[in-house]
């Protein structure tokens, strides 16, 4: 295919934004690594200034000239075209004033989490969400303003849809979890003995590697909340949290940030550099990491195959744990706190906690003074327990802090998407389980990649689950697999 001029300009202009946005994406890959605290203020004046530059070319004139009359059928068209049309309607003002209070509001949070003092982060909670509101209020909305903000992350999506699939994936959860919680309560009191942390820092390499995770093009370090940054085209850097006291942490922190990083590898190197090389939704990207992590990572094959090395590393712990413990152990289901090391089961819940409260603040049905109260009932209803502290309640995770109200729900779409698609894949490939025990993980990325990696944001999430598996998103296929799983690890 060949293409005209303007087409080319369209194509430098976009290659620029990128690398704009990639400078961004190191100036907070430091910032999370390795920034000195007092830091803060310069580096926020910093990516408040990279922001604007980008805002300037997204939604300046020379975009707008190159994108009239182009043909909207072409994938780099068609997302050049959405990303300027969210643009133009925010004032510049608005888009370098959030850049800057959401890296101030990060390091509030930071602290009012350490010292378990929420009063000191709301007042930065609430400018805020004053400038989210007014955000979306500029992008504009029809039915729900929250609909503006989920648009960002989970393009074409909306809040009534989100409802739908969460009222059915909330009645089965609970209803699942009500189940298991009758049975006898799982031991895995080993998984929290002394592992040392060169030894998991080892493992998790291994596993990282035998996953597809290309080294020679990107890097694991660590950081209080683990995430995965592409600061550059075949530069895909994740973190992860060591704990010696808590195995599981450092272990499936580091297989569900390899997940997002080989979607990130994947994608087609025409892609790389463009508006198309990232993923098709954040709830796509969120649903590799999901199933690396949790559909594969804590299958028994997946472990027949890792089981032995991780008790060469570790034999004082577990050369006498038989498999069907362990297995048992890394797949215990019972409520906790924390989201980010919450079980199949209830991981769904919290997303539904963290969604029903955004709403209502978005809206301003619910008064940020009464947030963690809001917080504990809430958690109650879902979980059945009150936090003890904020720190493990209403502050205990980042997004709210750097102004990313919408994202939660790409998080449970995630499972969602990552079911139904792990189905297609099961059909396909009759002998998967045989293929993962035998360490042949080339089997799963290879199908991934051609299905879904390659794509990258060439194909809208609805275009991309109808062509791998016949319809757009349902919650059932999420139903269905943990009913088949925990029936047979639980005894159900």
């Amino acid at each position: 295919m060949t293409h005209n001029e303007p087409y080319t300009q369209l194509q430098d202009l976009d290659r620029e934004i990128r690398n704009l946005d990639s400078i961004a994406q190191l100036l907070s890959w430091d910032q999370e690594t390795g920034m000195p605290p007092k830091a803060v203020t310069g580096r926020a004046e910093q990516i408040s200034l990279i922001e604007g530059m980008v805002h300037d070319r997204v939604a300046g004139e020379e975009m707008a000239s190159l994108l009239e009359g182009a043909d909207t059928s072409d994938p780099l068209v068609r997302m050049l075209r959405r990303e300027h049309d969210r643009a133009v309607r925010l004032p510049r003002r608005l888009v370098t004033e959030l850049a800057k209070q959401q890296t101030t509001g990060q390091l509030a949070w930071r602290h009012a989490k350490q010292e378990n003092n929420y009063e000191a982060f709301r007042p930065y909670l609430e400018e805020l969400l004053k400038l989210t509101r007014e955000k979306a209020d500029a992008i504009g909305w029809e039915d729900d303003r929250y609909d503006a903000l989920l648009d960002e992350y989970e393009p074409w999506m909306k809040s009534s849809t989100v409802d739908r699939l969460f009222d059915e994936m909330s009645s089965f959860l609970s209803s699942l979890l009500a189940r298991i919680l009758d049975k006898k309560a799982v031991d895995d009191s080993f998984l929290f003995l002394h592992y040392p942390e060169e030894g998991q820092r080892r493992f998790s390499r291994e596993v990282s590697e035998a996953m597809g995770f290309d080294f020679s093009r990107g890097t694991i370090a660590e950081s209080v909340h683990p995430f995965t940054i592409r600061p550059g085209d075949d530069d895909i850097r994740i973190t992860t949290k060591y704990d010696e006291g808590a195995f599981k942490t450092a272990i499936f922190g580091t297989i569900h940030e390899t997940g997002h990083a080989l979607y990130e590898q994947g994608v087609a190197p025409s892609y790389v550099g463009t508006i198309l090389g990232q993923g098709s939704s954040h709830g796509i990207h969120e649903s590799q990491s999901r199933t690396w992590e949790n559909i594969i990572g804590r299958s028994a094959a997946f472990w027949r195959y890792f089981y032995p090395r991780l008790q060469e590393i570790f034999p004082e712990n577990l050369s006498s744990v038989p498999f069907e413990r362990f297995l048992l152990a890394v797949n215990k289901v019972r409520p906790s706190d924390i989201r980010t090391e919450a079980d199949e089961v209830t991981y769904g819940l919290h997303i539904v906690l963290r969604y029903r409260l955004e709403r209502k603040m978005l809206s301003g049905d619910l008064s940020l003074r009464d947030l963690p109260e809001a917080w504990n009932t809430l958690s109650e209803e879902l979980l059945g327990f009150r936090p003890e502290t904020d720190a493990v309640g209403v502050l205990q995770d980042t997004h709210w802090s750097g102004g990313a109200f919408g994202y939660f729900p790409t998080y449970a779409l995630g499972n969602l998407y990552g079911a139904q698609l792990f189905a297609a894949l099961r059909k396909e490939v009759s002998d998967l389980d045989e293929q993962i025990a035998a360490g042949h993980f080339h089997v799963p990325l290879s199908w991934l990649t051609e299905k879904v990696y390659r794509h990258g944001a060439a194909r809208t999430a609805n275009e991309l689950m109808t062509s791998v598996s016949g319809e757009p998103v349902q919650a059932s296929y999420f139903a269905r697999y943990l009913e088949e799983k925990y029936t047979g690890l639980y005894g159900l």
